[in-house]
């Protein structure tokens, strides 16, 4: 649309956005008011009427009309206002600024009046040639704005699905450690989203409704979590005590069935799991009141040791009787050794790795005791099963070999000669 020729009575409305859809007009002149056109450069004087009319004019016309010339000022003040607007489409300020200049700058154009005919055309055409090259230059910034603002709300809604996913995997954690990972990247999310920038209005608003209401459901979710976290730990302290106590209690007891409670104590102290910043304290005693059985196991055991070793020596003595034995006649023989057999089952166990050759050279200095004698056959099974009976009988756990025997045929001979 070619700008309006104001010669026909119209000019431009004053809205940036409608200036060549919206004019105003000056109607002709009535008999109220009167709007005479714009003069024209020459003057005109009108022919003198020389009939006399009997009807004159209410407001006295006076039945001639005149134009006259527009002022040079016109011109010279639309010049001043296009070289306003020639600057300003150069300028690289606020484009806010740039955009209330153009308004008012368009405003003094609209008051300043008409100009003469033959420079009106070249100033009409490049005032609205400017004009439209500042409207381009508005309208581009705020094209690269919008751009610019789509792409931070891509952004943000990527955020937002970064944050939904946080929460789903927050309802897996089950760590304090999981926790404050899943955290401290909440945290950085937030960071970021505020470096993004501005979008549009109406969607930034939305997508940071989105954005809030994730980071609420996060925290909600982790608030619960410490809840029932805090619950779980107070019973495991609570559990672990429990063993402290029971601990303490067996760390004076002695024997298998104390040793193998500690062993289940320990592994139950496992199984409960961490109790937080109350672990090492717990521990501290638990540890002290397992250490405190076990020194006490070990100097039962050292005890212990110590007696199989005495045991060994004192049965090496009685196989040496045996091996030194010179009998008179073979009643008092057999008495004397089944004497000596007597004392070697009484003494006691001796060490694992002694037990196989101590009781092989015990047997070995019976068996030559034996045939010094010069027993017979039958003889020799009696009394080696009155030997073999007098060890069991003698021996802690006698019950049980006992019972592990198979009956002797020779038992019941035994009990005679006895009674």
């Amino acid at each position: 649309m070619s700008p309006p020729d104001t010669r026909a009575g119209l000019f431009p409305f004053r809205s940036p956005l409608l200036r060549e859809s919206r004019l105003i007009s000056f109607p002709a002149g009535t008999e109220m008011f009167q709007f005479p056109a714009f003069a024209s450069q020459t003057l005109c004087i009108q022919v003198r009427d020389t009939g006399l009319r009997q009807w004159v004019s209410p407001f006295g016309h006076l039945r001639f009309t005149v134009w006259l010339p527009t002022p040079r000022s016109f011109s010279q003040n639309k010049q001043v206002i296009l070289h306003k607007l020639q600057q300003l489409r150069n300028e690289e300020e606020d484009i806010k600024a740039v955009e209330q200049q153009l308004r008012t700058l368009q405003d003094e154009w609209e008051e300043i009046g008409p100009v003469q005919n033959e420079e009106w055309e070249a100033l009409k055409t490049k005032y609205w040639e400017v004009v439209r090259q500042i409207y381009d230059k508005i309208n581009a910034h705020y094209e690269a704005q919008r751009q610019v603002y789509e792409k931070n709300i891509e952004a943000k809604k990527a955020m937002v699905v970064q944050m939904q996913e946080l929460t789903l995997q927050a309802n897996e954690a089950n760590t304090y450690k999981l926790w404050d990972s899943l955290t401290e990247k909440v945290k950085t999310l937030q960071e970021e989203y505020k470096k993004i920038g501005p979008g549009a209005r109406k969607e930034n608003d939305l997508v940071w409704r989105q954005f809030r209401t994730a980071i609420d459901a996060f925290f909600e979710l982790k608030k619960n979590k410490a809840k029932e976290q805090q619950a779980a730990l107070l019973e495991r302290i609570e559990a672990k005590k429990k063993l402290i106590l029971e601990a303490e209690q067996l760390k004076d007891s002695i024997g298998k069935e104390a040793t193998q409670r500690i062993i289940q104590l320990q592994k139950d102290w496992k199984n409960i799991g961490n109790s937080g910043k109350a672990e090492n304290q717990l521990w501290a005693k638990f540890r002290a009141a397992c250490d405190a059985f076990f020194a006490a196991k070990d100097a039962e055991n050292a005890a212990a040791d110590k007696a199989l070793v005495e045991n060994y020596e004192l049965k090496l003595a009685v196989i040496e009787k045996i091996k030194t034995f010179e009998p008179v006649d073979k009643t008092e023989g057999l008495a004397q050794l089944r004497g000596f057999s007597g004392e070697f089952t009484a003494i006691g166990h001796v060490p694992a790795s002694k037990k196989d050759q101590v009781y092989k050279s015990y047997k070995t200095a019976l068996d030559k005791a034996y045939e010094a004698l010069k027993l017979n056959q039958k003889e020799r099974e009696q009394w080696d099963f009155k030997a073999k009976l007098d060890e069991m009988l003698t021996s802690p756990d006698r019950v049980k070999q006992v019972q592990r025997e198979e009956p002797y045929q020779g038992y019941r001979d035994w009990e005679t000669d006895r009674k």
